[in-house]
Protein backbone atom coordinates (compact mmCIF):
# COMPACT_ATOMS: atom_id res chain seq x y z
CA UNK A 1 0.00 0.00 0.00
CA UNK A 2 1.24 3.33 -0.31
CA UNK A 3 -1.03 6.12 0.74
CA UNK A 4 -1.08 9.92 2.28
CA UNK A 5 -1.41 10.67 5.61
CA UNK A 6 -2.23 14.31 4.74
CA UNK A 7 -1.57 16.02 1.30
CA UNK A 8 2.08 16.82 2.47
CA UNK A 9 3.10 12.82 3.80
CA UNK A 10 3.14 9.95 1.89
CA UNK A 11 2.93 6.12 3.45
CA UNK A 12 4.40 3.28 2.62
CA UNK A 13 2.98 0.08 4.19
CA UNK A 14 4.96 -3.27 3.94
CA UNK A 15 4.53 -6.85 5.49
CA UNK A 16 7.24 -8.39 6.93
CA UNK A 17 6.60 -12.34 6.95
CA UNK A 18 10.05 -13.09 9.02
CA UNK A 19 8.50 -10.69 12.12
CA UNK A 20 4.92 -11.67 10.91
CA UNK A 21 3.51 -7.66 10.74
CA UNK A 22 3.18 -4.53 8.50
CA UNK A 23 5.75 -1.79 8.74
CA UNK A 24 4.41 1.99 8.06
CA UNK A 25 7.14 4.32 6.63
CA UNK A 26 5.98 8.01 6.32
CA UNK A 27 8.33 10.07 4.50
CA UNK A 28 7.82 13.24 6.89
CA UNK A 29 6.42 13.60 10.33
CA UNK A 30 2.93 14.34 10.41
CA UNK A 31 -0.21 13.67 11.90
CA UNK A 32 0.84 9.80 13.37
CA UNK A 33 -2.77 9.65 14.34
CA UNK A 34 -3.56 9.71 10.46
CA UNK A 35 -1.17 7.17 10.12
CA UNK A 36 -2.23 4.61 11.94
CA UNK A 37 -6.10 4.97 11.07
CA UNK A 38 -5.14 4.63 6.92
CA UNK A 39 -2.86 1.46 7.78
CA UNK A 40 -5.47 -0.38 9.81
CA UNK A 41 -8.05 0.83 7.17
CA UNK A 42 -6.44 -0.41 4.70
CA UNK A 43 -5.61 -3.83 6.45
CA UNK A 44 -9.37 -4.62 7.10
CA UNK A 45 -9.72 -3.62 3.58
CA UNK A 46 -12.10 -1.02 5.10
CA UNK A 47 -12.56 2.82 4.64
CA UNK A 48 -11.40 5.05 7.84
CA UNK A 49 -15.24 5.97 8.16
CA UNK A 50 -15.74 2.20 8.68
CA UNK A 51 -13.48 2.48 11.64
CA UNK A 52 -14.35 3.08 15.73
CA UNK A 53 -13.23 6.18 16.14
CA UNK A 54 -9.04 6.36 17.64
CA UNK A 55 -10.32 8.52 20.36
CA UNK A 56 -12.09 5.47 22.13
CA UNK A 57 -8.26 4.24 22.24
CA UNK A 58 -6.60 7.08 23.10
CA UNK A 59 -6.26 11.34 22.48
CA UNK A 60 -5.06 11.39 18.54
CA UNK A 61 -3.77 14.50 19.57
CA UNK A 62 -1.54 13.70 22.06
CA UNK A 63 -0.56 10.71 19.89
CA UNK A 64 0.01 13.59 17.19
CA UNK A 65 1.87 15.49 19.50
CA UNK A 66 4.52 12.95 20.90
CA UNK A 67 5.49 11.84 17.44
CA UNK A 68 5.62 15.55 15.94
CA UNK A 69 9.21 15.51 15.48
CA UNK A 70 12.57 13.79 16.14
CA UNK A 71 12.92 16.54 19.02
CA UNK A 72 10.04 15.85 20.43
CA UNK A 73 10.69 12.48 22.01
CA UNK A 74 13.38 10.83 20.49
CA UNK A 75 13.10 7.39 22.73
CA UNK A 76 9.62 7.44 22.96
CA UNK A 77 7.70 3.97 22.19
CA UNK A 78 4.25 3.60 22.51
CA UNK A 79 2.38 0.69 22.11
CA UNK A 80 -1.59 0.02 21.85
CA UNK A 81 -4.30 -2.45 20.18
CA UNK A 82 -7.03 -0.89 17.39
CA UNK A 83 -9.14 -2.85 16.12
CA UNK A 84 -7.70 -6.03 16.29
CA UNK A 85 -3.83 -4.94 15.53
CA UNK A 86 -0.99 -4.03 18.16
CA UNK A 87 0.28 -0.94 16.69
CA UNK A 88 3.75 0.49 17.89
CA UNK A 89 4.91 3.76 17.01
CA UNK A 90 8.13 4.12 17.85
CA UNK A 91 9.43 7.32 15.98
CA UNK A 92 7.79 10.32 14.25
CA UNK A 93 8.16 8.18 10.42
CA UNK A 94 7.62 4.63 11.44
CA UNK A 95 4.86 2.45 13.17
CA UNK A 96 4.14 -1.67 12.87
CA UNK A 97 1.03 -3.71 13.16
CA UNK A 98 0.85 -7.11 14.21
CA UNK A 99 -2.41 -9.19 14.53
CA UNK A 100 -2.93 -9.33 18.73
CA UNK A 101 -3.26 -12.93 18.94
CA UNK A 102 -0.86 -13.61 15.73
CA UNK A 103 1.47 -16.76 16.85
CA UNK A 104 5.06 -16.04 16.85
Amino acid sequence: MTGRASESAAISLMYVPTADCHYATVDRPGAMSDVVTLCVAHLHGFSCAELPPLSNILDPTALDTLFADENTCSSCVLTFEYCGYAVTVDSPTQCRFSRVGASD
